[in-house]
């Protein structure tokens, strides 16, 4: 009985002291991830939405986007992004040529293959 008393206090004991040393390391933040909803719904409005199977959709506010996407330490890479051709007028449609995006906060600056910035998009609520 006192060797198992024993065991269980020394076994607090360890237990005591790893929760204490935990508490001097530094912690540990989560680099940002880029998945989820960008920009408007509204009509005329650009978005997109970055799935975490890698996938991409969107819209240009006139034109259907869809490819891929990777997470990159500041953002993302975007692969081929199709699109439908329609005209509509008084729209920009910056958003097809997107390669790139950095991610800072909750606003998303799109590049083209230039390392040009073309747009931002907020992450929707």
């Amino acid at each position: 009985m006192k060797r198992l008393f024993a065991l269980l206090a020394a076994s607090s004991l360890v237990l005591a002291l790893a929760a204490c040393g935990s508490q001097d390391r530094p912690a540990e933040t989560a680099a940002a991830d880029p998945g989820g909803a960008w920009g408007s719904h509204e009509a005329g409005k650009p978005w997109l939405n970055l799935g975490a199977d890698g996938a991409l959709t969107g819209n240009d506010g006139c034109n259907s986007l869809s490819g891929t996407w990777t997470k990159t330490k500041d953002g993302a890479d975007f692969g081929a992004i199709a699109s439908t051709k329609m005209y509509c007028e008084g729209v920009d449609s910056w958003l097809g040529s997107a390669a790139t995006a950095t991610l800072q906060q909750d606003t998303l600056t799109v590049k083209d293959a230039k390392d040009q910035v073309i747009g931002t998009l907020q992450r929707s609520k």
